[in-house]
């Protein structure tokens, strides 16, 4: 083979990078680990099973699309770790961590699935109620709830405003041990939930 054909052919071997030189042993770009997948944990975890994010549940359990309204992460970090020592009664298991990572990964992603409830809401209780989703726990006129949850559909038949607003405002001062989260809510919008419920329907 000529000289300066020799020539060209390893000049293009290089540029198409066989003959490139071996990597120094220890230099080697470590492979970062793949982030952990709320939403595919949620599911291996069968937390689907009983729960749904972004609609109504068909299982036994509410859909946890607010849950992060309604608690904050210390709660979420015990209910996740002993279900029963929070509420005796539940059907939610003791789940298996392979690590404490998984569970966060799971509450950062009910974290990441709430909605903001608009300002503009604040003074119609019945946008508010879908807002904060009180019907993953509760039925009103037929429709959402769980039945292990009171139907407030006559709620204003059998409580007075005064003892509704105190029930929203503190449910522990209300019923001590309730299952019943204490909601953060302005004036405006507790008043605008007690008038809504309170309609003798």
């Amino acid at each position: 083979m000529p000289f300066r054909l020799r020539g060209m052919l390893w000049a293009c071997a290089i540029a198409a990078g066989l003959f490139a030189p071996a990597r120094a042993s220890g230099t080697e770009q470590p492979t970062r680990p793949a982030e952990p997948d709320g939403k595919a944990l949620f599911t291996e975890k069968t937390c689907v099973t009983c729960h749904a994010i972004g609609g109504p549940s068909a299982g036994a359990g509410p859909e946890l699309t607010q849950v992060a309204l309604h608690r904050d992460h210390a709660w979420l970090v015990a209910w996740l770790t002993d279900p029963p020592a929070i509420k005796k009664d539940t059907d939610m298991p003791r789940l298996k961590w392979d690590s404490p990572d998984q569970m966060e990964t799971i509450i950062a992603y009910l974290v990441s699935a709430q909605k903001p409830v608009p300002a503009a809401d604040s003074s119609d209780g019945q946008k508010l109620f879908a807002d904060y989703r009180c019907g993953a726990c509760h039925r009103l006129n037929g429709k959402g709830g769980k039945p292990q949850f009171s139907d407030l559909t006559a709620l204003g038949k059998k409580r007075d405003a005064a003892t509704i607003e105190k029930w929203i405002s503190d449910p522990q001062g209300a019923k001590k041990g309730t299952f019943m989260p204490a909601f953060k809510l302005s004036t405006a919008e507790r008043g605008a939930l007690v008038k809504f419920l309170y309609v003798k329907k």
